[in-house]
Order: C-alpha cells, then structure tokens, then sequence
C-alpha cells in the first residue's frame, strides 16, 4: 500500500462522523455536511486514482470538482 492508498483510506475515516451529521443532522447541518462529503469525496477520487497510477481516473474528479 502506498502513501496516497494510505491517506485515501485515512480520509475516508475521517469523513465517517460528518456522514453521521449528514443522515442525522437538521436541515442547516445536513446541508454543510454534504458540502464538505462532496468535496472529500472528490478528494478520495483523485487520491485513489494517483494511488493506483492510472491517469484516466482524474477524469470524473475534475468533473464533479
């Protein structure tokens, strides 16, 4: 596992409790939770796509980015 496998995975652990607020927060907090999962989840995407060495994989994080 390399280092950009590796923090993608810390990443998506770290994004674990703002999933939480997103399904079990009010309306305010559901709205800036899903905010900030959508931009780890772009993150997630480039980070995968660099871990695994594959240049076609940053295609769908620049679009959602």
């Amino acid at each position: 596992m390399n280092p950009w496998l590796l923090s993608a995975a810390a990443m998506l652990v770290c994004a674990a409790p703002v999933a939480a607020v997103l399904v079990r927060g009010h309306l305010m907090s559901a709205l800036i939770a899903y905010e900030m999962v959508s931009s780890v989840a772009v993150m997630e995407l480039v980070l995968v796509g660099e871990g695994f060495d594959r240049s076609g994989e940053f295609e769908l994080p620049v679009l959602l980015a």
